[in-house]
This record gives structure tokens, C-alpha cells and sequence, in this order.
């Protein structure tokens, strides 16, 4: 546990539907514009998404397209900027 965070520690409780599998999470905190390259989470953990203020815009692919994705060498994240992709460079992103 992070001690510096302590004084909030009991404003938040695990939900009843995580179960004992749960093993690390992290708390994302981003202020209004805030984009992130597109990739995958490859550490295995399950993510919910809480959106408290304004909106936000989800992109989801499934699995089987990461090919057509032109994921980065040794990582997670993809050579495509999704929200203006080159389709010169990258054609198969189209799909």
C-alpha cells in the first residue's frame, strides 16, 4: 500500500463481482484531451474503465486483427495512429 494515499484508502472497497484472481491494479487519472497510442494490454489483468466527468471515446479490435495493426517490434503499442492513419504506409489498418 502506498502510504501517501492512505487518507483515501477508505473511500474505495473492491467490488463484490472481482474475485481473489484480482493480483495488481493500477488507477489511471487523466486530465479532459488525454489520447493514448493504441496497443494492447499484455499483462494479463483485467481493466474497468470509470469515466466520473465529460465523455470518452473507446476503440476496441478484436484480437485476431492485431496483424493488420502493424504492432511496434518488442511491444505492445502499434506503428498506426489510429485517429489519422497513413494508409499508404500502413494499407492493412483499411481492414
Amino acid at each position: 500500500m502506498n502510504e501517501l494515499l492512505r487518507p483515501i484508502y477508505d473511500d474505495f472497497s473492491t467490488p463484490e463481482y472481482i474475485d481473489d484472481e484480482l493480483r495488481l491494479a493500477a488507477f489511471w487519472v487523466s486530465l479532459k484531451g488525454v489520447r493514448t497510442w493504441l496497443h494492447y494490454d499484455s499483462s494479463g489483468n483485467h481493466n474497468l474503465n470509470a469515466q466520473v466527468i465529460g465523455s470518452k471515446r473507446i476503440q476496441l479490435f478484436d484480437p485476431a486483427e492485431v496483424t493488420n495493426l502493424y504492432m511496434l517490434p518488442s511491444s505492445n503499442f502499434s506503428a498506426v495512429n489510429i485517429e489519422s492513419p497513413d494508409f499508404e504506409q500502413h494499407p492493412l489498418a483499411r481492414k
